[in-house]
């Protein structure tokens, strides 16, 4: 997908986080769950994704990524990837998230 726009406007960012998520899923057929986490910083897309296939370390480990404008992407990303027993733990707050990665703003894609 190629995003034609450098706006980091809400709306573009959500066309972005989805287009990742719908290639996070195709990667690996086992993610049950992803959520955009809105908010931080404007020029950033924050995911949490949930997959049957990650092992649990129950430690949360942001994975960065910087911005790809040419293949499309003109957000750098930040990606928690969790197991289903860790997004449990994140749930009833076991497992703490990094500051700033409010579930209760986040958007399932």
């Amino acid at each position: 997908m190629i995003i034609e726009s450098s706006e980091h406007s809400a709306t573009e960012q959500r066309r972005v986080a989805a287009a990742l998520a719908e290639a996070h899923r195709q990667a690996d057929p086992t993610t049950s769950l992803v959520l955009w986490i809105p908010g931080g910083d404007p020029s950033e897309i924050r995911l949490l994704e949930v997959s049957g296939s990650v092992s649990t370390i129950n430690e949360v480990v942001p994975f960065r990524f910087p911005a790809d404008a040419a293949g499309g992407i003109p957000y750098s990303s930040t990606l928690i990837l969790l197991s289903e027993e860790e997004w449990g733990a994140v749930q009833d707050g076991r497992l703490p998230l990094p500051p700033g990665w409010d579930t209760h703003d986040a958007i399932e894609l």
